[in-house]
């Protein structure tokens, strides 16, 4: 299967090496765009000719952290990504409140684990 394009949003530089790495090791021609908190995935996605297949979504940013970002997300994009949640956070209220957004698809704790792409790539 063939992924083509990702974009991991997390504020941790090696959060977002390690996710590469995996996401490198399922799909070697996959390319993982990369932006540090929600603003600047933001950004990143109105320079984008097409939507990437999926957003790996950290909630625990600076400046503008995921459930924000789903917010704005949300409320500006007709045609949206599937939405990863990768956080660290097992708190049961943050689930509940990013299950509230349609884009959002699955809600994994870190560390990823290379088994769960199967589930994330196809559903």
């Amino acid at each position: 299967m063939t992924i083509h394009e990702v974009l991991s949003v997390d504020d941790s530089d090696v959060d977002r090496y390690i996710l590469k790495k995996i996401l490198k090791k399922y799909d070697a021609g996959v390319n993982v765009l990369e932006a540090a908190d929600g603003l600047s995935a933001l950004q990143t996605l109105e320079g984008l000719s097409s939507k990437p297949k999926i957003i790996f979504l950290d909630l625990n940013m600076p400046r503008m952290n995921g459930f924000e970002f789903l917010q704005a997300y949300d409320k500006n994009n007709d045609e949206k990504s599937d939405v990863v949640v990768l956080t660290s956070s097992a708190n049961e209220s943050d689930r509940d409140q990013v299950s509230l957004y349609n884009c959002v698809k699955h809600y994994v704790v870190k560390p990823i684990a290379y088994d769960s792409l199967d589930t994330i790539f196809n559903t």
